[in-house]
């Protein structure tokens, strides 16, 4: 795909100008360009129109290229300038690039003049990068005063001394009650002059190996003369402090010297809801995979449930055909009892992967839990016992069946994997009364009579 760039040519001959746009095609620019050949034509130019380049011949009627550059560096300074000649030699090359042009190449050779283009116009780009820079740590500076004194933020200004040591020169009220309660005193401490690593260590409870840590960060920042953003956790004696640490270098005079700024932003509320968030999201991931399975069990489910239909209807033909007292008349009646079984499993699978909307009514939990702890059994390890205890005459309770039947599965199957490949799992079921003190702890629970139910491994 080719680049777009705006040409302004300042030369004298048509001819010259297509042989050069026939270069920049070929080298992968798209050119829009304008042609001018007098001083009072360039200035208008460059008045007129934003360019990305400028390329000026060196000899020319009215006017030569070195009179051009000083007209562009007038006018236009960041804009690139490459001037071309087909006669003037190596001085004149030397005397342009000290007054300002960014190459300088021979009409006889043009194999540099595409990649003077793309080197003239990276330098460039880079250029207005550093400048936006240097813009934006002004304009830092400038509300430096006023964010100092009315953010939250624990902020204070280090002054980089010639050892290469950070020492605090102010702090703000925030730090400054943070500090108090940190140590533990009744006044304000006193933090001008303490080292970085002093004030790290006392106050944030730094370990050895994050203070080291945190100094190369305040190394780098000064050092790249940019803001460095990091995100910490200081272990305080009460709480676990989770940070936004910003180090932005602020650049002094001869009476200041260097200095740093570091803004210290508690995100432990953040944290705590990002942490909240992701617990909420795996158990959302982890209802989608329960769905899914129930909805591929219940499909399982239906498919076998129609085999075992065929096996049922000719078992039932062949103990049909048999005498009672014939061994192939016992043999086919296991077989049935067998496949009823299979029935009633299959049955409880598709009740337990069955999608309903609740309908709570007046349901007996006896039956429920009997046909939960019999699917249990089935798919329990060997070594496991199951012990469990039913009161009698229970009455019958407000739910839905279908949901209590996937509870007791879930609370059995859980204890079950708790126990590995032994152990014993009781399961209990009896009426209660929940005193007032007791609902009053545990809402929303009322004073009266339950039903409890007790699974245990």
């Amino acid at each position: 795909m080719s680049t777009p760039l705006r040409i302004l040519f300042v030369e004298d001959s048509e001819d010259d100008v297509a042989l050069l746009l026939r270069e920049l095609r070929k080298g992968g620019f798209q050119p829009f360009s304008a042609r001018v050949d007098s001083p009072q034509g360039f200035r208008q130019a460059l008045q007129d129109e934003e360019w990305d380049i400028v390329i000026s011949d060196y000899s020319m009627p009215v006017f030569n290229g070195l009179q051009a550059l000083a007209i562009h560096v007038e006018h236009t300074p960041d804009v690139p300038f490459i001037l071309i000649s087909g006669t003037v030699g190596e001085d004149v090359a030397v005397e342009s690039i000290k007054a300002g042009a960014n190459d300088y190449l021979m009409k006889s050779n043009l194999i540099r003049f595409v990649p003077a283009v793309h080197r003239a116009m990276s330098e460039s780009a880079e250029r207005h990068k550093h400048r936006r820079a240097l813009v934006s740590l002004r304009e830092s500076q400038s509300m430096l005063s006023l964010i100092y004194n009315s953010t939250s933020d624990k902020l204070a200004l280090f002054s980089v001394l010639p050892d290469d040591s950070y020492r605090i020169a102010s702090a703000n009220q925030t730090l400054l009650d943070f500090a108090k309660q940190a140590l533990g005193t009744s006044g304000y401490p006193t933090l001008v002059g303490k080292r970085l690593e002093e004030m790290a260590e006392s106050i944030f409870r730094c370990t050895p190996e994050a203070v080291a840590s945190l100094r190369k960060k305040c190394d780098k920042a000064m050092r790249d003369r940019r803001p460095v953003s990091l995100e910490t956790t200081f272990v305080m004696p009460d709480r676990r402090l989770h940070v936004e640490l910003n180090l932005v270098p602020v650049s002094g005079n001869e009476a200041n010297g260097e200095n740093l700024l570091w803004a210290c932003r508690d995100i432990s509320a953040r944290k705590e809801a990002e942490e909240r968030q992701r617990s909420l999201e795996s158990q959302l991931q982890q209802s989608r995979k329960l769905e899914a399975l129930g909805q591929l069990a219940g499909g399982i489910a239906h498919d076998f449930n129609n085999l075992l239909t065929g096996i049922l209807g000719y078992g039932e033909l062949i103990q049909d055909s048999q005498d009672t007292h014939s061994p192939v008349h016992g043999q086919v009646d296991q077989i049935l009892t067998a496949a009823n079984r299979a029935k009633d499993l299959i049955r409880q699978i598709l009740t337990f992967s069955r999608r309903e909307v609740p309908d709570r009514k007046p349901v007996y939990l006896d039956p429920i839990v009997r046909e939960a702890l019999n699917l249990v059994k089935s798919t329990a390890p060997a070594g496991i016992t199951f012990e469990s205890f039913l009161a009698a005459d229970l009455p019958p309770i407000l739910g839905e069946s279908t949901q209590l039947h996937q509870v007791l599965i879930n609370l059995c199957t859980n204890a079950v994997q708790a126990m590995g490949e032994r152990g014993k799992l009781s399961l209990s079921v009896e009426t209660v009364h929940v005193d007032a003190a007791f609902a009053r702890n545990h809402p929303p629970l009322r004073e009266g009579e339950f039903i409890r139910l007790s699974v245990s491994d």
